[in-house]
């Protein structure tokens, strides 16, 4: 599955661009996303589908219209960065309701995601916001965000593969990013 330069990456990208995200951090976070839910607002985690008796469409409209009541504990992971924790997916929830979207919606996850960036990690999110506007020239994240994330994770750690597909992913928005500022 390739990397397509499509209307939610164009949202995301002015979303975080308004942040005064640099294009390495926006990218780094989009191939985080692309390997977490293949930058699908309306993911359901694919091992639940079936449990669940859902596809992501009817999941989200389920969820949108609460007839689906076991969103928060279910364990599944949703949305743009597969939310599964249940305290997690209750704060996503609410925001979604308290705005009038759709849980589904790209824009208000990634305001959510912003959120979680800039609140849940006082000190360490300090760091890691200052890296996605101005990354150090190393091009490494900030140590202590990376442990205090680690401290803090509800899911494995990603194996090495996936880490691979990430940078993969980066550099394949970043080129399809700049042909299209170039056009």
């Amino acid at each position: 599955m390739g990397i397509v330069w499509g209307g939610v990456e164009r949202e995301l990208y002015a979303f975080f661009k308004s942040r005064e995200f640099c294009n390495n951090g926006i990218f780094g976070l989009f191939g985080n996303i692309y390997a977490e839910s293949g930058m699908n607002p309306k993911n359901l985690q694919n091992s639940f589908e079936k449990k669940l008796g859902f596809t992501d469409e009817s999941y989200t409209a389920a969820v949108d219209s609460g007839s689906y009541k076991n969103f928060v504990h279910d364990g599944a992971g949703y949305g743009l960065h597969q939310c599964t924790f249940w305290s997690r997916k209750e704060a996503m929830l609410a925001f979604h309701q308290a705005k009038g979207a759709s849980i589904g919606d790209a824009l208000t996850q990634a305001e959510f995601i912003y959120k979680e960036l800039s609140e849940s990690f006082p000190r360490a999110s300090r760091q890691f916001l200052k890296f996605l506007r101005q990354p150090p020239a190393s091009g490494r994240l900030p140590t202590p965000f990376c442990c205090s994330l680690k401290n803090r994770r509800t899911r494995a750690k990603p194996s090495e593969r996936n880490g691979q597909a990430t940078a993969s992913n980066t550099r394949s928005f970043t080129r399809k990013a700049r042909k299209e500022e170039a056009a």
